[in-house]
């Protein structure tokens, strides 16, 4: 099945808003600092003091998404995969951030950040459920 103009603009929109998922780990990674300058002490010291499976899971969820969006770009079933992949990922950065570490993401980003996750969240699986769907019409292949 060919696709429609609105599966275009779905891509491009996942391209880019997982692509600016992409851009966020890469600078904060990167500890750059004009980049890292927004935020308080008390993130930056969370942010140093992360262990390091939380980075890779983190990196999974990130780059999964990003691939995800990719595979969706060449009309591939696998990004269906790819964003339940990034949702699992997301969902356990997510516990340890907002139930388990301390302070916790709520801690230092309120409501905003409860609300920022949320859309994030509810993002993936839109993808996840719309790459389903265009799974068995055929449109991914």
């Amino acid at each position: 099945m060919k696709p429609t103009l609105m599966y275009w603009i779905i891509t491009v929109l996942g391209i880019v808003w997982f692509g600016i998922g992409g851009y966020d780990y890469v600078m904060t990674n990167l500890g750059d600092e004009a980049y890292l300058s927004i935020l308080t002490e008390q993130q930056r010291a969370w942010i140093d003091a992360r262990p390091t499976w939380f980075t890779a899971v983190w990196a999974i969820s990130i780059w999964s998404s990003v691939l995800g969006s990719l595979l969706m770009l060449i009309r591939r079933k696998l990004a269906g995969h790819m964003f339940a992949l990034s949702t699992v990922g997301f969902l356990i950065s997510a516990v340890w951030s907002y139930a388990i570490t301390s302070p916790t993401a709520f801690e230092m980003t309120g409501w905003f950040g409860v609300g920022f996750s949320a859309a994030i969240l509810a993002s993936l699986i839109l993808f996840v459920t719309y790459c389903g769907n265009k799974a068995q019409s055929g449109v991914l292949r």
